[in-house]
């Protein structure tokens, strides 16, 4: 009876382990080269609408909420790796690196079950790679790359990366401008019958005291990005899950106090 005792607790120990390793993924440190050279030139052909060679081996390419495109591709030899460190929310773990094995030529190969994600910013500057299970949340990958941070069990901050940055202080004029809609465009028309459409995305905007918030929603994820009335980027929020995410609520996650002056 003990023994079965005993040896039901090692199971559940090891599922446990099993399940704790599970959720951590192993970052790709690439050469600068591989890059420049490599990552860049890969979103820009998908961006251009370019159908990549089988050796690219490209599986998936999907955006999130926050405008992060997310390429997901399983080589069967990935050259140009400088380094491989686990992580778990941000932090490096001391564990074997899981889902990609190095062969010979030092090319790496990546595990059954496993790819590497590739991250880019909404604007495609390269930000991150990372060996993740194929059934991992895009939201969890952004955690442990430290990406986002969570503020709560629904929130996570971001920042928007130096290119975004001077993007949005073109976008948010004319998004205010405009009464939530960005830049607009007129559709071509395909023959002389089609009416004239002008379309452009639309946001939500928000001014609560000295803050403008910018964001969008969809089911299941929402986020802000928070400037002060002159147009100054603070930072961003996004919260994953069902419910909604009022502007008032998320500066007070972002620690943001009304009274602020800027």
């Amino acid at each position: 009876m003990r023994c079965a005792i005993a040896t039901l607790f090692v199971c559940i120990f090891l599922a446990g382990c099993a399940e704790e390793t599970r959720d951590a993924v192993v970052e790709v440190e690439y050469h600068a080269n591989t890059v420049a050279q490599g990552m860049q030139r890969r979103i820009d052909l998908l961006g251009a609408g370019v159908r990549l060679r089988p050796e690219h081996a490209v599986e998936k390419v999907w955006r999130n909420i926050m405008g992060y495109r997310f390429v997901a591709r399983a080589p069967e030899g990935e050259s140009g790796v400088a380094g491989l460190r686990s992580r778990r929310e941000g932090v490096l773990v001391k564990e074997k690196a899981r889902g990609i094995t190095q062969g010979s030529l030092g090319l790496f190969k990546v595990e059954e079950g496993y790819w590497i994600v590739d991250i880019y910013s909404s604007v495609d500057t390269y930000l991150k790679s990372a060996v993740a299970p194929r059934d991992m949340a895009d939201w969890r990958l952004l955690h442990h790359l430290r990406l986002t941070r969570p503020l709560s069990e629904t929130a996570d901050r971001f920042l928007l990366e130096p290119r975004e940055q001077v993007y949005w202080r073109t976008l948010l004029p004319v998004v205010r401008r405009n009464k939530g809609y960005g830049f607009l465009y007129q559709k071509e028309k395909k023959s002389d019958s089609d009416t004239t459409r002008v379309m452009g995305e639309r946001y939500k905007v928000e001014e609560l005291g000295d803050y403008v918030l910018v964001g969008k929603a969809q089911p299941g994820a929402r986020f802000w990005h928070v400037f002060t009335g002159g147009e100054v980027y603070l930072r961003s929020i996004v919260s994953f899950g069902p419910g909604e995410l009022a502007a008032v609520a998320a500066l007070q996650q972002l620690d943001l106090k009304l009274e602020h002056s800027d």
